[in-house]
């Protein structure tokens, strides 16, 4: 919120005992886990942007003492990646648990001996794509960068085999997202070691082909979510539009942007737009609510006008949030709110 201007603060005092206890939360109880959600990258990440603060210099502590607690991030993630074709294996969720998912693999919980059904799915937070976009913004802060690199290369290195790559179109999309960021990093280094991990056809490779029906047949049926849905295949290419500007890009966007206008009717009707939507606590949220399917909204000139008046309406409504009034109201100033909005 401080680094996009919503509110004034200083993060360095307001953060620091987040920063300490999160700190040691690493040191004695280090995340068994190594995903951006409960996980290893996810605390590497909020020290990643701590650092990425404009305000951040290596006169000050926190900034340094920040520094070192990512080397210790990265210490921990060389430890959690020994296995990199386990981490590369696609996502996977239970068809039980979804209507409308085709009939997938049988797979024994080690832990409860139960025996479930499996299926390979889209899944914005895979941990594969994550680890690597993070290391990748590692690298470009040249912090502790001869083990990053080491790490990029052992992660990167089983794309040489076409046999590695994800099965999933989709899965597919997320990953050249990826390694557009890394090798785009890569073109403003002067590493051979990675210059030789041959990143741009692994990336070339993965972008051909791509089906847009194909894709849409991965996505649970009316998921109009970032995490699992079609707002998350628009995330993908808005990025892809940010570090690019290709106007291939912006056509797909367009497209699925509105493949999730959609959602509009299914929030009317009281319908799920994603797999934990009926849970009250999610269902405004970024990964799997309206939140992240407005965010989508915003991107495209043309987007429908009611839609985005509908559901930011109905998120202002769920948080109480008073236009014009308080610093909350800046979030959505931008939107174009009917006049009846509170």
């Amino acid at each position: 919120l401080v680094q996009n201007k919503f509110i004034e603060a200083d993060t360095d005092e307001v953060l620091e005992e987040f920063d300490n206890r999160i700190f040691k939360e690493l040191i004695y109880s280090t995340p068994k886990e190594i995903g951006l959600l409960n996980g290893i990258v996810g605390i590497g990440t909020y020290f990643l942007k701590r650092i990425q603060n404009p305000l951040a210099n290596n006169e000050k502590i926190t900034t340094l003492t920040n520094k070192q607690t990512l080397i210790h991030v990265i210490d921990e993630l060389e430890r959690q990646t020994q296995d990199v074709k386990e981490i590369i294996k696609e996502p996977e969720a239970r068809t039980e648990t979804h209507e409308h998912f085709p009939k997938g693999a049988l797979r024994t919980n080690p832990e409860t001996k139960e025996t479930i059904e499996t299926k390979q799915c889209f899944d914005i937070t895979w941990n594969y794509p994550v680890i690597l976009w993070f290391l990748t913004e590692l690298y470009q802060q040249n912090i502790f960068n001869f083990k990053v690199e080491k790490l990029i290369q052992q992660m990167i290195e089983p794309l040489s085999n076409n046999q590695n790559l994800p099965k999933l179109q989709s899965n597919r999309l997320l990953l050249a997202l990826a390694l557009t960021k890394l090798r785009q990093t890569l073109e403003h280094s002067n590493s051979q070691a990675l210059e030789q991990l041959n990143a741009e056809t692994i990336n070339t490779n993965l972008f051909i082909d791509l089906n847009r029906e194909t894709i849409k047949s991965e996505l649970l049926l009316n998921d109009f979510t970032i995490k699992h849905g079609t707002s998350g295949i628009a995330w993908i290419y808005k990025q892809l539009i940010e570090l690019t500007s290709e106007i291939q890009f912006k056509k797909e966007l367009e497209y699925w942007v509105t493949q999730s206008s959609h959602a509009e009717n299914d929030v009317k009707n009281n319908t799920v737009i994603g797999d934990s939507t009926n849970h009250k606590e999610t269902a405004f949220g970024i990964l799997e609510g309206q939140a992240g399917i407005l965010l989508n909204y915003q991107t495209i000139s043309h987007s429908n006008t009611n839609t985005i008046k509908y559901l930011s309406t109905k998120t202002i409504n769920k948080y109480n949030i008073k236009q014009g009034k308080g610093q909350e109201a800046r979030l959505f100033a931008q939107l174009p709110l009917p006049a009846s909005a509170p």
